[in-house]
């Protein structure tokens, strides 16, 4: 019981020097990206085209109530072959490889005779903002309640950024075709 307790103190701790933390993390993230690849930049088509639909989809969110007004996410789209999409914890911070975009696409063309489209991207970034608003403040949990809860944290995230690129105007079952393409990659064809 005293171990509970010291434990669930020093997470408080922690959580306490979470915005400093967390503003020192992002900083290094960010020049460990930017220094191994190279960052895309308002300006870039590449990254307006992302960007857009990234912006169109958090604002569908704050227009239905599903996000605060208030609250301000960012973009990171760097150039890497590593196939990845990511958010940074806590920081409202998604991660977009060019790889994973380019690796769909080479995949969308050779197995679905259809090129990359919004709809796809919209996809990847509904399910990486979905990510970012669940609830990952699970102190005391076991190891093996965590594994389990990110199976179905993953599975949330995929069911629900359908909803999330339906409400910008994207077409969900684009989400298919991304599905598909992650099955692809692990079954290693």
């Amino acid at each position: 019981r005293g171990r509970e307790k010291e434990v669930v103190n020093k997470l408080a701790i922690i959580e306490e020097s979470k915005p400093k933390y967390l503003e020192d993390y992002l900083k290094y993230k960010y020049k460990l990206i930017e220094d191994k690849f190279n960052l895309f930049s308002k300006g870039d088509q590449l990254y307006d085209r992302i960007k857009e639909s990234f912006d169109r989809t958090i604002n569908s969110l704050k227009d239905k109530g599903r996000i605060s007004p208030g609250r301000k996410f960012n973009l990171v789209l760097y150039d890497s072959c590593e196939i990845n999409a990511y958010f940074v914890k806590g920081s409202d911070t998604v991660f977009i490889s060019k790889g994973l975009l380019d690796e769909l696409d080479r995949y969308l063309r050779k197995e679905k005779s259809t090129a990359i489209s919004l709809d796809h991207v919209a996809c990847i970034l509904g399910h990486e903002i979905k990510h970012s608003l669940q609830d990952f403040n699970s102190t005391l949990e076991t190891w093996l309640e965590k594994k389990g809860d990110s199976r179905k944290k993953e599975y949330d995230a995929d069911i629900d950024s359908l909803f999330f690129v339906d409400a910008a105007g994207y077409n969900p079952e684009a989400m298919l075709d991304v599905l598909d393409f992650f099955i692809y990659l692990e079954k290693g064809l």
